[in-house]
């Protein structure tokens, strides 16, 4: 039998989360419980009786499970954000020789768990690219997903067993992104393309931009351009540059150094990725 605990704690993610019922100053119980990680004693949420931690070498099971049903090794692990978030990727295989400057692509299946109530427990594939280190998590279809209760394992064990489809979701969206990078735009596309993205009319200029707008707004439309241009200059002037310039910022430039790679992940970033991709596969 395979011993998922020393998985866990060969990479570094053998501690557990403990429910602690909460009470009140005078000792009575409470209908709320907090969640502590055992080892450092850090408390990440409160919740209630019938919250269920999904245990870090639970997720080195499920990973497991899914590496059995479609052959794929286990590749990286980590935490995020002092163990509230843990990702675990599964190798998927690399593409290679993507548009004009030759990027790279490697594929994952990814699984996530929160241990802070920011997110159910998820999986599904995700992309990384290697022409500048920039990271790109795009969803074809929904992550599956299950909520920290009871059910959540009987839930798990049936989309296990249709792993199957997250393999040819990936391949399909594997073919829409090298189908971007053949896809020419012109000035005005992207000009709409940014309108969309961001709901403001890219096409006027940043005089009548800051005039008309707030400046947070703004300022992150001419930081996307400014990123989307930047792509352009070496990737040309296909889509495939312009979601590489949405995915260079989101990466590089959006929100804090500290929250932007849990962000990437399952915040307002890979929404903004996966709007980005929506957009340019219409």
């Amino acid at each position: 039998m395979i011993n998922y605990q020393a998985m866990a704690d060969q990479n570094g993610l053998g501690w557990e989360v403990n429910k602690i019922n909460l009470k009140t100053q005078s000792g009575n119980d409470t209908p709320f419980f907090a969640l502590e990680r055992n080892d450092t004693k850090e408390l990440f949420m409160s919740c209630r009786k019938n919250y269920v931690p999904f245990q870090n070498r639970e997720l080195f099971q499920l990973a497991d499970a899914i590496s059995a049903e479609s052959n794929l090794p286990i590749k990286t692990s980590r935490s995020l954000d002092g163990g509230r978030k843990v990702v675990l990727q599964l190798d998927n295989g690399k593409i290679d020789k993507i548009g004009k400057n030759a990027d790279s692509i490697e594929r994952y299946v990814t699984v996530v768990n929160s241990h802070d109530g920011t997110s159910s427990l998820r999986w599904g594939h995700s992309l990384k690219t290697f022409s500048c280190k920039n990271q790109f998590h795009q969803i074809g279809r929904s992550l599956d997903h299950s909520r920290h209760t009871k059910n959540m394992y009987k839930n798990i064990e049936e989309s296990v067993r249709q792993i199957k489809l997250l393999q040819e979701a990936q391949a399909l969206l594997t073919e829409q992104v090298i189908d971007l990078s053949h896809q020419e735009v012109t000035e005005s596309y992207v000009d709409d393309f940014l309108s969309s993205l961001v709901d403001i009319d890219m096409s006027l200029s940043e005089d009548e931009l800051m005039l008309t707008h707030h400046g947070k707004k703004t300022n992150k439309a001419f930081a996307i351009r400014n990123a989307v241009k930047r792509e352009m200059s070496y990737k040309g002037r296909n889509k495939w540059a312009l979601l590489e310039g949405v995915t260079y910022y989101t990466t590089h430039q959006a929100g804090s150094d500290k929250k932007r790679e849990v962000n990437k992940l399952t915040g307002v970033t890979a929404q903004l990725d996966a709007q980005a991709f929506r957009i340019l596969c219409k």
